[in-house]
């Protein structure tokens, strides 16, 4: 990998080793700054109205004074896969030209979907949804455009408010808090 100069800063780290805790060898290390802008948007019904037309006013107003994300990952999604796909594409277009990027996407399935819009100038699509293996079920794999190295997972799931009391799916709260209690 070439560091870029203006990306990165080098440094030496002496590393501690042994009883008396006397460096036993110096090591360099590239540390890499990327920039990348997220969002996370919870779009009510994917912009479905009542007489079935998608109405994505919300979800551009969402984004006219953010910064202009790189990615972006929307819950409720709904109906999106309807009519090959054009209410998916149509929110692209419209984030595309608020924002002025390129953005492409793509779309998961689940019986609220999700959505990942992202620039392709800056990300670059590793692997997308597959739906056969829970784990990889609402999740994209990208890599930075820039070097191909750095990559990372985005996974957006939808979840139900009334999941656990902090608002986390049941197998992740044990994890993270501790057992949820019962409301009754």
């Amino acid at each position: 990998m070439v560091a870029d100069p203006e990306l990165c800063s080098g440094e030496v780290h002496e590393v501690m080793t042994g009883a008396d805790r006397r460096p036993k060898r110096k090591v360099a290390s590239i540390v890499a700054v990327v920039e990348l802008t997220g969002s996370l948007l919870n779009f009510e019904a994917g912009g479905l109205r009542e007489d079935g037309v998608h109405d994505f006013t919300g979800l551009t107003r969402a984004f006219l004074d953010d910064p202009q994300p790189d990615v972006i990952a929307i819950c409720e999604a709904k109906e999106w896969h309807r009519d090959g796909e054009t209410p998916f594409l149509t929110a692209i277009r419209e984030l595309s030209v608020l924002c002025g990027r390129p953005y492409v996407g793509e779309l998961h399935t689940g019986p609220i979907g999700t959505a990942i819009i992202y620039d392709p100038t800056v990300l670059c699509l590793l692997q997308g949804e597959d739906p056969r293996y829970p784990d990889r079920r609402n999740r994209a794999r990208f890599a930075l455009r820039a070097d191909g190295l750095r990559r990372f997972d985005l996974r957006t799931e939808h979840w139900s408010y009334s999941a656990t009391a902090n608002g986390l799916p049941a197998r992740n709260a044990s994890r993270n808090t501790a057992p949820a209690r019962s409301r009754r």
